[in-house]
């Protein structure tokens, strides 16, 4: 970076520089929302990023969700010129934009921005309950977004300990340790029943500081060596073990079966009905952990095979567990 591009970034480093940098884009966003209430077919919107929650610098644009009366349409980006600044307008139909808040769990590109996000104004009074819901989460919705990101993170566990145990790379896997601490950020955001935003880090730092500063914060304070990634490592295993009871409806799901049930079988029903993927991975580590059982289960790879295979299945182990 050149010395000039550097002064120009750093122009509105200063707080006096930075408070007239947001007054100029709070002026901007003003007049535009006035123009936007003039569109009668406008029914809605919602500003996002830096300027409704962080600091607003020399680079920053506006980040809006602006809902239509749009029938049958998509959703489309739009790029706009304000006073000089520029604003990425995301225009939804009211169809698609309502679809998405009822349907949305923590994973919810909608959900995750209105932990943060403002609203501007709503003409249609019938999306005036949907958006002021926008930034929290119901009991139901709040266990199956426990559940979902738990079940996430253990691809990523599996990364860490495949590049750090076997392939002893040690700074492949500290990245990969870095994508594990993020999402147990979402966990921890969502464990203090938090919607987690884009910045779901700084938010776990107000959550469960401690955490955040023996995991994130330690990886980031020296070169990674493999003494220093291991016990991030352990401290993360650790955590994932204090948040178990978030797998709790897959182990409940278990316990009521009347039987063992193949893998794809419950997998295919997380997905379907919960909206819940990366089960199976969830289920060895419960195996692991002999909450379940894997046992194997007799199956054809198509209708007219002969032939049988041992299928992986899992039965419930008759571990209690703690609940969310």
């Amino acid at each position: 970076m050149t010395r000039a591009r550097r002064r120009r970034m750093g122009k509105h480093s200063g707080s006096g520089q930075a408070q007239r940098g947001r007054e100029r884009f709070e002026a901007a966003l003003a007049r535009l929302v006035e123009q936007l209430q003039a569109d009668p077919h406008v029914l809605a919107v919602i500003l996002f990023g830096s300027l409704s929650h962080g600091q607003v610098w020399a680079k920053s644009d506006i980040d809006l969700v602006i809902v239509t009366d749009e029938r049958g349409g998509k959703c489309s980006g739009l790029s706009l010129l304000q006073d000089g600044v520029i604003v990425h307008a995301q225009l939804m139909p009211r169809q698609t934009f309502v679809q998405g808040v009822q349907s949305g769990t923590e994973d919810s590109w909608l959900v995750s921005i209105m932990a943060t996000g403002r609203v501007l104004f709503v003409r249609d009074e019938s999306l005036r309950e949907l958006v002021d819901g926008l930034g929290t989460l119901g009991a139901r919705d709040r266990q199956l977004a426990l559940l979902g990101t738990m079940c996430g993170l253990f691809p990523l566990l599996t990364k860490v300990e495949k590049w750090l145990y076997a392939e002893r790379d040690v700074t492949y896997a500290a990245y990969w340790l870095l994508a594990l601490v993020e999402r147990l950020a979402h966990l921890e955001v969502l464990w203090a029943g938090q919607v987690p935003g884009r910045e779901a880090l700084r938010q776990a730092r107000v959550c469960n500081e401690a955490f955040v500063v023996a995991t994130y914060d330690e990886l980031w304070a020296a070169p990674p060596t493999y003494e220093r990634v291991a016990a991030v490592l352990d401290l993360a295993l650790a955590q994932i073990q204090e948040r178990r009871a978030a797998l709790d409806p897959l182990i409940d799901y278990l316990r009521e079966a009347p039987g063992a049930l193949p893998a794809r079988d419950i997998a295919h029903h997380f997905e379907k009905n919960l909206g819940v993927g990366l089960v199976e991975l969830a289920l060895e580590w419960l195996a692991g952990e002999q909450v379940v059982v894997a046992v194997p289960l007799p199956a054809r790879l198509v209708p007219r095979s002969r032939a049988t295979v041992d299928e992986v299945g899992y039965v419930w182990g008759g571990e209690g567990v703690g609940h969310a």
